[in-house]
């Protein structure tokens, strides 16, 4: 399954042949450090993505330019390093616990690999899910070229100094770029020095270990830290284990700004699969098992930035990414009373199977732009104009195991792995892009903003014909394809903006936005509605070509900040998809994807935060109605209804109307703060039933509970603890329908990922 050390050797080989274009960019970046200019004896203040306080939003991913938050048309959201919570296990559960409309969904049952949905858009690590939110990390866009994934698990969450959540289809951000954008920015020896260290013990043999040191010279400076990450996990079958590691050193002086970073992961998630209803009362068992996602990463990543002068600079990256990621699923097909389930033969009549998908990605990148701030017209302005390329390189192979069911329910496999598709992926994207925020009067600023995106995507190798049949064991029945596909799409997306000051403390906002995502090469691989995928997509194929997604976003709101005491803020969207991209599942295991024309997202957002004396307090409302807008013939026979199409009007599935999130503290002490956090989601349809029609009826909404305290023992330690799900309420943030094939007759339900039961959590911290 894996590539030989020649073919791996030949991947860089080409991998560094067709990215020349990033030698320029890195050349660039290197001249920094040996260009003419002086160098003045003060230590430049550091750059805004390094501050642990969010004042400014940057105007692109790379950073380098920034125009205050009060200038910026839109909702955007910040989060500085001292808000993150003491019991977040990744960033994506820190922004589900401190961001408003942002919720998860534990599809597979562990919580390092969930879904991150906003406004009705995702951002998942699970190939095949329909991707809508761009995250970069330092500038680095970290949505993985073969699905448009991101994995939560391999963003190291000790080394992130503040988190910015834009929002809207943004131009600047990129592909994928439908809902919104998350730029996430590391810490520096600068901005963060001295040593700090967190020990924290909890629940079903939670342990962890955090550490970081940070330090500068005059010019120089250097940032470390290690996470170190284990649990058994509150069901049989999904323990965690993470390792993380980060560094960056850099070096920075008046005009100049490198830095030099170098991240490492080494994680295996196992997962916990949705259970049926009429199994809830056992649900820590699980349905089939195992199921477990193993990654190795290693990242590099050169980020720059040189003043010219007082008015013109320049900012840039170059990054390189290798991910190593082993995949497997357990998948019961058939009756799992029959007898076939417990004894079979290899190749006859067995109706379980393990698939182990095995990919390597090779990610070269590049960034680069030019920003000025001179007056024009008189007028004070902030423009940039930049460019990026990105070359993926992805070999991918499926391995299909005959398997019978165990008295656990665990597939147990029957003879060998053997090869059902062994298949290369190329992705070239290349973007340009300007955008020019001007105060067209003393109240009022506008944003314009563009990109013109080109991706290609190319497909080679050989996949099975009849994936049902695992390739391999029956040669006298299946049949290898060669698979085909070259893919290439391209379009100018424009945004225009406006902000007026109301009062010196209130400001509105309106914007339109346009952007845009191509088919990931899965969902080009897995179109076909005669051929469709089982599990993890496997039965590659020259199948019908997708069009890509084209977004159109409206926004608008207003914002305030009275005091200290009180900061508020409200905006009401509408975002447009044309050319959707949907997986029309088939019966339990199977489906495929295809566009489903027109759908529509809107909705209201509402926050306010602020602190009084010793309270302080958060709270965070919003309501969405996502809808399909076109009709479509449904594939999933297991939904009662599935005779009957979608129809305009009815409910996208797996996105909950209403969300509100509450947070109220209180400092017994200075030393002494006790909070409790609540979370409440409403109903949403399960995956599967997109008529709204299936009998199984809605996924319940559910409130959650959440107790935290803290005491500081004295200047260098702090204990810490606290209660997760305090009334151990039974709930469920995803749900899909299917047929349940280990009861005879394999019935259709809703199944069911429930969260963690009540969870206890203590630890200690120190700084020095």
């Amino acid at each position: 399954m894996k590539n030989s050390e020649a073919d791996k050797h030949q991947t860089g080989l080409r991998l560094v042949q067709r990215t020349a274009f990033c030698n320029i960019t890195s050349s660039v970046l290197l001249i920094f450090a040996s260009s003419g200019l002086a160098a003045a004896n003060e230590v430049r203040a550091t750059i805004e993505a390094e501050l642990p306080e969010v004042h400014v939003i940057a105007t692109s991913p790379v950073g380098g330019t920034a125009i205050p938050l009060s200038k910026f048309a839109g909702n955007v959201q910040t989060i500085n390093h001292s808000e993150l919570p003491n019991n977040a296990q990744n960033i994506a559960d820190v922004l589900n616990q401190s961001i408003g409309s942002i919720n998860i969904n534990d599809t597979q049952g562990n919580p390092y690999n969930v879904d991150l949905n906003y406004r009705g858009f995702t951002s998942s690590p699970v190939l095949g899910t329909p991707q809508g939110i761009s995250v970069f990390l330092d500038g680095m866009r970290i949505n993985e070229p073969f699905g448009d994934t991101v994995a939560w698990d391999l963003v190291p969450q000790i080394a992130i100094a503040n988190a910015t959540l834009i929002p809207g289809s943004n131009p600047v951000y990129g592909l994928n770029t439908l809902g919104g954008a998350v730029a996430l920015n590391t810490k520096s020896g600068f901005s963060f020095p001295g040593t700090n260290a967190k020990v924290t013990l909890g629940s079903y043999q939670r342990r962890s270990i955090d550490a970081e040191q940070g330090g500068h010279g005059e010019n120089t400076d250097y940032y470390v830290a290690a996470s170190l990450y284990d649990d058994k996990g509150w069901a049989l079958y999904n323990p965690s284990q993470v390792r993380q590691f980060f560094s960056k050193f850099g070096f920075q002086d008046n005009q100049r700004d490198i830095d030099f970073s170098i991240a490492f992961n080494d994680n295996d998630l196992h997962g916990n699969q949705s259970v049926p209803v009429s199994m809830l009362s056992n649900a820590k068992q699980g349905y089939t098992h195992s199921d477990y996602t193993k990654t190795q990463n290693l990242t590099l990543n050169l980020k720059g930035s040189l003043e010219l002068d007082e008015e013109h600079s320049i900012a840039g990256n170059v990054y390189y990414r290798y991910i190593n990621r082993d995949i497997l699923n357990s998948n019961l097909n058939g009756d799992g009373t029959s007898a076939a389930a417990t004894s079979c033969t290899a190749g006859t009549d067995c109706i379980a199977a393990n698939l182990l998908a095995a990919s390597t990605q090779n990610i070269l990148g590049s960034n680069l732009q030019w920003s000025n701030t001179q007056k024009l017209w008189g007028k004070s302005q902030v423009f940039t104009a930049g460019l990026n390329a990105e070359y993926g390189h992805t070999s991918f192979g499926n391995n299909g195991q005959y398997a019978v069911l165990d008295s656990n329910n665990g597939l147990v496999g029957v003879g060998s792995y053997l090869s059902q598709a062994s298949v290369k992926s190329t992705n070239t994207r290349m973007g340009l892009f300007a955008t020019d925020t001007m105060d067209a009067t003393e109240r009022m600023a506008v944003t314009m903003s563009a990109r013109y995106d080109y991706a290609a995507i190319k497909l080679s190798g050989t996949s099975c014909a009849n994936d049902e049949d695992l390739c391999g064991f029956n040669p006298g029945s299946d049949t290898l394809t060669d698979v085909s596909g070259n893919h290439s799409y391209t379009r100018l997306n424009p945004s225009l903006g406006a902000t007026y000051q109301l009062t010196p403390d209130t400001t509105g906002f309106a914007n339109y936005a346009e952007g845009f995502r191509t088919p990931s090469a899965i969902e080009l691989a897995c179109a076909d509605p005669t051929a469709p995928c089982s599990g993890i997509p496997n039965a590659f194929g020259a199948d019908p070509a997708l069009k890509a997604v084209i977004s159109r976003t409206f926004e608008f709101g207003m914002r305030g900040n009275v005091s200290d005491e009180l900061s508020w803020r409200a905006a009401v969207f509408q975002t447009q998809l044309n050319n959707d991209i949907l997986f029309n599942m088939i019966g339990t295991t199977q489906g495929y994807f295809s566009n489903v024309g027109q759908t529509l997202r809107r909705g209201i957002e509402l926050g306010f935060q602020g602190k009084k004396n010793a309270f302080d307090y958060a709270v965070n409302g919003s309501w969405i109605s996502a809808t399909f807008e076109t009709p479509f013939a449904i594939a999933n026979t297991a939904n009662s209804s599935s005779s009957t199409d979608a129809k305009a009007g009815d409910h996208i599935p797996g996105i909950p109307s209403l969300i509100l999130k509450t947070h109220f503290g209180y400092a017994f002490t200075p030393e002494t703060h006790v909070s409790l956090t609540t979370l409440t989601q409403s109903s949403q349809y399960a995956r599967g039933d997109e008529n709204n029609l299936d009998a199984n009826g809605k996924v319940p909404g559910f409130t959650t509970l959440k107790l935290d305290a803290s005491h500081k023992l004295d200047k260098t330690f702090e204990m810490f603890g606290g209660i997760i799900n305090l009334l151990d309420a039974r709930y469920a943030g995803y749900g899909v329908v299917a047929n349940n094939n280990l009861v005879s007759g394999g019935p259709a339900e809703q199944f069911r990922s429930l969260g963690a039961p009540r969870t206890f959590y203590l630890g200690m911290r120190g700084s020095y």
